[in-house]
């Protein structure tokens, strides 16, 4: 990140004519440093964002983007109106114009870029946090991504999101990339986790057909174990989804 962009997500403010301007929706540094690895990493041309709010994630991508000269297109039905162009301010103070802003809800935006054949390298999730609105996000954005390409989902913490990232570990075509800011857990909820490993040890005796309706898949596969201990995750399309009509996984 470039020094002024660093500075800002450090501060969780910026500076705007001689006014104090603070985030109260925003990614933390250790969030924004893992995005703008993953895009340097990438050097994508097309990246996509779900809900951009102040614009603090905008910023971070687009800051990384810039070297690699590519296009942001920008999801947010509230940007104007809610967020009073907060985030797309943000962007024109920065100089950055390489982006499109649709005004409308993913539920719409996303089937409507899907039928005209977008594809995109990077996709970022941080929009209605139900279960079904984000695997909706997830869904769309997995046809849409190019294999190679990363998808990144915010606040994995929510009972909602996690519940949504377990059913997309078993995607076929996707793979774990990393994760972003490890939660250090209370004493109460490491007591539990131990408590649900001791589960899953004597989960052995139970015939494997049954075992995914008789334990909550966070027993057969903690949160730990998946990277789901942390409050951003990544995955990876590795290939084009061709799971047949009747798929299915437990999660």
């Amino acid at each position: 990140m470039k020094n002024k962009v660093a500075e800002i997500i450090k501060d969780q403010a910026y500076q705007k004519n001689g006014s104090k301007v603070v985030f109260t929706s925003a990614i933390d540094f250790e969030e924004a440093t893992f995005i703008d690895n993953l895009i340097r990493e990438l050097r994508p041309q097309n990246t996509i964002e779900i809900g951009c709010a102040e614009g603090a994630s905008s910023l971070v991508i687009m800051d990384a983007l810039a070297s690699s000269g590519g296009q942001h297109t920008i999801i947010d039905p509230f940007q104007t109106t809610y967020w009073e162009s907060k985030g797309i301010n943000l962007l024109q103070m920065f100089g950055h114009d390489q982006y499109k802003l649709i005004e409308k809800g993913s539920e719409i935006a996303l089937p409507a870029l899907l039928d005209k054949a977008e594809k995109f390298d990077f996709a970022f999730i941080d929009g209605y946090h139900t279960f079904d609105h984000t695997l909706l996000d997830a869904f769309y954005l997995v046809k849409m991504l190019k294999p190679g390409g990363v998808l990144v989902i915010d606040d994995v913490q929510m009972p909602a999101i996690n519940k949504c990232l377990r059913y997309l570990y078993n995607y076929p075509c996707l793979q774990y990339k990393g994760s972003s800011m490890g939660t250090s857990a209370t004493k109460s909820r490491k007591l539990f986790d131990k408590v649900k490993g001791g589960v899953q040890l004597i989960s052995g005796i139970i015939p494997q057909k049954w075992r995914s309706e008789l334990l909550n898949d966070s027993v057969l596969r903690s949160d730990v174990k998946l990277g789901l201990r942390s409050s951003m995750v990544a995955f990876q399309k590795t290939a084009e989804d061709t799971r047949e009509w009747n798929w299915w996984k437990s999660f």
